[in-house]
Parts: C-alpha cells; structure tokens; sequence
C-alpha cells in the first residue's frame, strides 16, 4: 500500500493512495467424489470415482485472490462548527472461490477438477464506493458565534441546532448466471450449475429497469454438465441513498442537557432494487422483484449528565 498525504488549506487535507492486497492458501470446498463423465441421475452412482460413496465434500487451501484499488479521502477538520468527510474508492478484485461468509459468494465450484474455470471478479468487491459525511453545528446560541448571549426564550429555539448526513453512492455486486441441470448432466452436489452463453447476443440492455435488468435471451439452460458462463458476469443493481440527521440541546447547566434527535434514513425515499432473477427457466428470469428499505425515521430523547 501506498499514500501520498496533502494540506490543501488550513483544516482540509486531501489523501490518494494505492492499496494492493494478494490472498494465498485460502480455503476452498468441492466435491472430491464428483463423477468425470456425463450421465443421468441413475447412473451417478456407477460414475463416481469411488461408487462405495456419495458426495464427499472436500476442503483444502488451494484458493487465491487479488485486489487492487485507488483510494482518495478528502477531510474539513472541525472548525468554525463544520466538519466534512469524503471518501472513494475505484477497485477490483479476483478470485477462484467466494467467501465463507459472504451470502452472493459461489463456494463449491461448477467442475471440481477445474478450479481455473472459477477464476472471475470478486463476489464481494464493491467497483465504485463513494461515501460523504458531514456535521455542521449552526452558530446561534450558547458557545457559539451568534447570540451567546441569547435570552432563554431564543436559546430554546435557535440554539444548539445540529446538522448531520451521510451520502452513500455505490455500484453493485457481480453475480452470477446460474441454470438447472440437464436430465443428462447429474453430477451429485456440492458444485454451482451454471447456464450456456448463447452466441452473438449481448447481455446488455440499453436501460436496465426492474422489469429487465439484462437481456435474459443470451443464456440458455445448459446442456453438457459445465454452462459456458463464467462467474460473476452480470452487475447487480448499485445503491445510491441519503442518510440524514438533526439534534437540539437544551440546556440545563454546563454539563446536563436534554437532546433530542432526529434521524431519516433514506430520507428521499430511492429506490435501491436487490439482484435480478438469475436463474435460467425461472419465473422472472432478468427482473427484479424486491428493493432495500425505504424511508425509516427515528427520533430521540436522552439526557446528557
């Protein structure tokens, strides 16, 4: 990693750094009794390189990963009652096995003895994050630069005001096209089946909506026991979404204070739409049927002693 650090101006800082990381000996499952040639579940059995077992779900440290990004922070101190945060981050990352934990990782891979087909984006790297954050204390009441001196009937209803937010834009995950196996294609579990590419068509729309986020025609089901689709080919939907807050102190001494607080998440109520249907043959194969939350607000009382 790299960082190169600048003092743009009194109290603002600006940073850009690279960060490289390489992950080696990471844990990865596949099935270490998957069958090497096609078949019909009533085969399965006789195909498997040892027919005494089933699924043998196997476990070594063969996986790898790399990231790279660039990362920019641009920084307000606090002064004058404002501080402001900004941070982004243009990054990409690969991979031959998804996450443990993360929900959109593919863990098993689709052939087992071809862990090189698995190569693909990260499942769990974000392309471009882009956060702000700020709190602005408005400057009317006690301790502050205008009316410090108030009379208490003004101190109580413009003073002690605070602004805060955070402003959050991001693109989405890669995900991955999946497909039921053919009738001929049983190969036991433990393993991810993906759809076929279909030749000459474009996965791309020209405005990705709800009602079709990518053009569900250039995959098909598959039809030999390994889809032709590699991993995390399709971009989920990002998120874009304010997050924004006010507070009121009311004074009682020097050290005591009630504050009441206000917060709005997704205070102008976007539209964040979760990953598409990405299953070949299923209802609404390309369309997405469900968003993130929208609009929650919370307001508060507490007592400061």
């Amino acid at each position: 990693n790299m960082t190169l650090q600048y003092a743009l101006a009194k109290d603002w800082v600006f940073e850009v750094g690279y960060v490289g990381n390489k992950g080696t000996h990471l844990s990865r499952f596949w099935n270490a009794n998957q069958p090497n040639v096609a078949g019909t579940s009533g085969t399965l059995a006789a195909r498997r390189p040892n027919t005494g077992f089933g699924d043998v779900e196997y476990m070594d440290s063969g996986g790898n990963s790399f990231y790279n990004a660039l990362q920019t922070r641009l920084e307000k101190r606090f002064s004058n009652g404002l501080t402001l945060l900004h941070s982004f981050t243009y990054a990409r990352g690969t991979d031959s096995v998804g996450a443990w934990n993360d929900v959109n990782g593919s863990l098993y891979p689709q052939d087992a003895y071809n862990f090189a087909n698995e190569h693909a984006l990260a499942e769990n790297i974000v392309k471009l994050n882009s956060v702000a954050s700020w709190v602005y204390e408005l400057p009317f009441g006690h301790g502050r630069k205008m009316m410090a001196s108030a009379p208490p009937v003004l101190e109580a209803i413009l003073g002690g005001w605070q602004a805060d937010g955070i402003w959050t834009w991001r693109t989405g995950l890669p995900l991955t096209i999946m497909s039921p196996a053919c009738s001929a294609c049983q190969m036991g579990g433990d393993r991810e089946i993906r759809a076929n590419v279909v030749p000459g068509i474009s996965p791309t729309v020209s405005n990705p909506s709800a009602l079709e986020w990518f053009n569900p025609a250039a995959f098909a089901l598959q039809t030999t026991p390994y889809g032709t689709v590699g991993r995390d080919t399709i971009w989920a939907p990002g998120m874009r979404q304010w997050d924004l807050g006010f507070a009121k102190k009311f004074l009682l001494t020097e050290r005591r204070y009630f504050q009441f607080r206000g917060e709005l998440f997704n205070a102008f109520n976007n539209v964040n739409y979760e990953p598409p249907t990405n299953t070949v043959g299923a209802a609404g194969f390309g369309n997405i049927t469900s968003a993130r939350p929208g609009r929650n607000v919370q307001l508060a009382l507490k007592f400061y002693w």
